[in-house]
C-alpha cells in the first residue's frame, strides 16, 4: 500500500475541510465525497467556441488562463482523449472539472488512486495548491491542502473486505486503458502490476472494427471510428443513429468474445495462484460489462466502475471521522 503524501492531523478536519476521493482514470474522471459520486467522461475540447450545453455531464471550465469543455458531448466530436495524455500533466485540470459549488472556500483532503506508486505521488503533487475555477458559469475557489495516495482498486478491496473470506484475494480491475492485476495477501498487502491484457480498450477496438459500426460511423471521408464514442455507448447502450437492438446484438457478440479471452487469460496466468485463492474480485467498467457472465465465480461490487473511488472515500472517512457538510 502507498504511504500518504502528508501526515493527517487532528487539525485537518476543521469546519471548512472536505474529504474527496478522486480517480483520473482513462476515459472517465471519478470523484466521491459526502454528497455522492461524480463521473465525467474525460475527453475535452480546448478553448471551445460558440454556444455549448452545460450540465453535470458536460462541463465548461475556465482555469489557469485556459478554457476546456469536458464530458459526453465533447467526446463525440474532435477532442483530446485521456488515452493520449499523461495523467500527471492533466490531472489538475481534470480535478478542476469535478469541483462542486459546495467546495467553494473549502480546504480539500484528496485521496488519489493510481496503479503506479511513483506516478501516484507525482499526480498528487500536481493536485496540491489553490484553485480558482469558473465551472459552468459558477465561481469555485478552494485549496487542496493534503493528498493521500493509494493503489487503484485498493478502494474496491476496502469496500468489499467485510464480505471476503479469510485468505488471499485475486482482484482484477478492468479499466479503459489498463487492467490492474492484484494478488492480495491475507494481511492486505498488494502484489502485482498493471497491464493492457484485460483493458476495455481491446473490446472497444473490436467493436470499432465491426463493419456495421464502421458503416454507421464513417460518412464524410473519415478513416477511423471515434473510440471514445464507442466507450460512451457501452455505458449508455446507445450508439448514434444505430437502432438499439442492432447495437445490443453487436456488443453482446463482442463482449462474449472478450469475456472468453478474459477468462482464458486468467486461467493461464493464474492457474497456480488460484489453488490458494479464497476470493476472486472483478471491478472497473470492464467488470460491469461481464457481470452476468462472471458473477457465477467472482464477486463484482455494485456499480463496479466506481467501486474503487467509493471504497477509498468510505475507508478514509471512517479513519478520519470526517462528516462533510
Amino acid at each position: 500500500m502507498l504511504s500518504q503524501t502528508m501526515p493527517i492531523t487532528a487539525t485537518s478536519t476543521g469546519k471548512n475541510t472536505k474529504l474527496v476521493s478522486f480517480e483520473p482514470s482513462h476515459s472517465w474522471l471519478k470523484r466521491c465525497d459526502s454528497e455522492g459520486v461524480t463521473i465525467l467522461q474525460g475527453g475535452y475540447r480546448v478553448n471551445p467556441q460558440g454556444r455549448l450545453q452545460k450540465n453535470d455531464e458536460n462541463v465548461l471550465i475556465q482555469f489557469d488562463g485556459h478554457s476546456r469543455y469536458y464530458g459526453s458531448i465533447a467526446s463525440l466530436g474532435s477532442h483530446e482523449s485521456p488515452l493520449t495524455q499523461r495523467k500527471e500533466n492533466n490531472a489538475r485540470f481534470g480535478f478542476a472539472a469535478t469541483l462542486k459549488p459546495s467546495d467553494d472556500l473549502c480546504e480539500l483532503i484528496v485521496i488519489l488512486s493510481h496503479w503506479d506508486e511513483d506516478r501516484a505521488r507525482a499526480i498528487g503533487e500536481s493536485l496540491k495548491g489553490h484553485y480558482s475555477v469558473m465551472k459552468n458559469g459558477i465561481p469555485i475557489r478552494c485549496v487542496v491542502k493534503q493528498v493521500i495516495t493509494q493503489l487503484e482498486d485498493e478502494g474496491t478491496y476496502q469496500l468489499l473486505k467485510p464480505r471476503l473470506k479469510p485468505g488471499r484475494t485475486l482482484l482484477i480491475g478492468s479499466g479503459q486503458g489498463t487492467s490492474q492485476e492484484w494478488v492480495i495477501n491475507a494481511d492486505g498487502f498488494f502484489m502485482g502490476s498493471a497491464t493492457e491484457n484485460l483493458a476495455v480498450s481491446k473490446l472497444v477496438r473490436m467493436i470499432a472494427d465491426d463493419q456495421q459500426i464502421r458503416a454507421a460511423s464513417l460518412k464524410l471521408g473519415e478513416s477511423t471510428v471515434n473510440l471514445d464514442a464507442v466507450t460512451q455507448a457501452l455505458k449508455t447502450k446507445s450508439y448514434g443513429s444505430l437502432h438499439p437492438e442492432i447495437w445490443e446484438s453487436i456488443t453482446d457478440r463482442y463482449v462474449g468474445q472478450w469475456y472468453e479471452s478474459f477468462k482464458n487469460y486468467l486461467l493461464k496466468t493464474y492457474s497456480t495462484e488460484l489453488q490458494s485463492i479464497s476470493n476472486i474480485v472483478f471491478s472497473g467498467g470492464g467488470a460491469e460489462l461481464i457481470r452476468n457472465r462472471a458473477e457465477k465465480f467472482a464477486i463484482i461490487p455494485q456499480d463496479a466502475q466506481t467501486s474503487s473511488v467509493r471504497g477509498a472515500y468510505g475507508h478514509h472517512s471512517a479513519m478520519l471521522g470526517v462528516l462533510n457538510g
